[in-house]
């Protein structure tokens, strides 16, 4: 039976928060907005996540979609699932107010919102009420200039109120560091005083369980808002959990052939750049450019020609590997110099915001799927990094979402595609904003290790 229900403003947050609910015994299920009502049997799943891909979304349209979401699961599941979460960005990016809102509003029997956004294993902490990354205020950081989703407000409690109708109120470091008693006095002050949000601070995971603890004991049904750590806390503290399983590594490549895996890079951050560059100096790799003009144009023609040289380029890397394991990197963006404005050419070409950045994506995830069907099965697994790439990918492949199997790293997340013509077939995803520069190396060895075998 399903224990909880969560939406996601993008797939790779929700899988990062399935990867924690695995480390906990539960089995989880990630699904693209469509996947609920091609998931085979939500009965089989203790958690399931869905990703209303909406973070760069116009606000009321991101409204309609999360409320959609957890309206759907309602119609499905009845009365099953025991918590709610909306999973939010750890860098608050996109319409987090907009999102909470539609989430109460279609869970008419939550009484309150806990906002708990720290993660602080990859350095995102909550401090006065102030977010910080690694120590730094959110609107100092590269988030202040986020092509799609700039943050300004680091101040979290204030970001909220700007967009809600509803009260928020906080509650400060002081009060969690004193126990769980404390929290729970403050939450239930809160609530008296017409609160409905209410955001608290932490910093690090202990104090994240001490908020959990409090919570797990209201009497009254609470959404849990964060991005990942303080719901699958609550849901250690509700609930008896089997301990997780560990990922069985496959036995190696057949035939004397190394395995391959597939690297399709969506995100343009200085991050990933740098991850993807300490991946071709530490592992053998080959690099596949791609001309991310003309997929986020999105001309016919040029599309199809750029996915077919894409592919070809693909398939020779896969023949002449020979027995050395290879990881093959399909990436629009190699440098500075060659990462495309999409915003600007979205005005230039005179078309609706974020066309070219779902045109782009699109193709990264067509040249996905051509390849891997091309490849005979010689393909072991995709590592992903982007959300709106990640989407795609599973939408060209017909899957209906991704079954988590465990946490590759913090924020990184390792599972198999459900349904489609590739089911089973491994696939690790990660944000463009998350890790260290060794963040690929990790993921693909990953991949390498557990992916499918060889079928050629």
């Amino acid at each position: 039976m399903v224990k909880l229900f969560a939406v996601a403003d993008d797939l790779t947050g929700a899988n990062a928060t399935g990867a924690l609910l695995t480390l906990q015994g539960l089995r989880v299920a990630t699904l693209r907005p469509e996947g609920l009502g091609k998931l085979p049997a939500l009965s089989g799943y203790d958690a399931v996540i869905v990703s209303s891909n909406s973070r760069a979304l116009p606000a009321d349209e991101a409204y309609a979609r999360v409320r959609a979401c957890f309206s759907s699961f309602a119609r499905m599941a009845g009365e099953g699932a025991s918590h709610f979460s909306k999973r939010i960005d750890t860098t608050l990016r996109g319409n987090v107010a907009v999102e909470i809102d539609a989430a109460l509003d279609e869970l008419t029997d939550a009484e309150l919102a806990v906002v708990v956004p720290a993660f602080p294993k990859s350095g995102r902490i909550t401090v006065g009420g102030y977010q910080l990354v690694d120590g730094v205020p959110l609107e100092k950081t590269s988030v202040a200039r986020d092509p799609r989703t700039p943050v300004s407000q680091s101040h979290v409690p204030t970001l909220i109120q700007d967009g809600t109708r509803r009260k928020v109120a906080s509650i400060p470091l002081g009060d969690v560091l004193r126990g769980s008693e404390r929290v729970l006095e403050r939450l239930s002050e809160a609530r008296s005083s017409g609160a409905k949000i209410v955001v608290v601070d932490a910093t690090t995971d202990d104090e994240i369980d001490v908020i959990a603890s409090a919570v797990s004991r209201l009497p009254f049904q609470v959404l849990l808002v964060d991005p990942g750590a303080f719901t699958a806390s609550v849901v250690l503290a509700s609930h008896e959990v089997a301990p997780p399983t560990d990922v069985t590594p496959v036995s190696g490549p057949v035939r004397g052939q190394g395995r391959v895996a597939l690297v399709v890079v969506g995100s343009a951050t200085p991050l990933t750049r740098a991850q993807i560059k300490r991946l071709a100096e530490t592992l053998p790799t080959v690099t596949v450019p791609v001309n991310a003009r003309a997929l986020a144009v999105g001309d016919p023609l040029s599309f199809d020609s750029v996915v077919a040289q894409a592919t070809a380029k693909v398939l020779d890397a896969i023949s002449a590997r020979g027995p050395q394991d290879v990881a093959i990197i399909v990436t629009s963006s190699s440098s500075q110099e060659d990462t495309l404005d999409l915003a600007s050419l979205d005005r230039e070409t005179d078309r609706a915001a974020g066309t070219a950045a779902t045109n782009l994506a699109s193709g990264l995830g067509r040249i996905a799927r051509t390849a891997l069907e091309s490849s005979r099965g010689a393909v072991c697994g995709l590592y992903v990094t982007g959300g709106d790439t990640t989407l795609a990918v599973l939408e060209e492949v017909g899957a209906a979402g991704i079954e988590i199997n465990t946490e590759v790293l913090p924020l990184a997340a390792s599972g198999t595609l459900i349904g489609g013509r590739h089911e089973g077939l491994r696939l690790v995803t990660k944000g463009g904003l998350v890790g260290g520069e060794d963040a690929a190396v990790r993921c693909v060895r990953h991949l390498l290790e557990h992916g499918g075998e060889s079928r050629e």
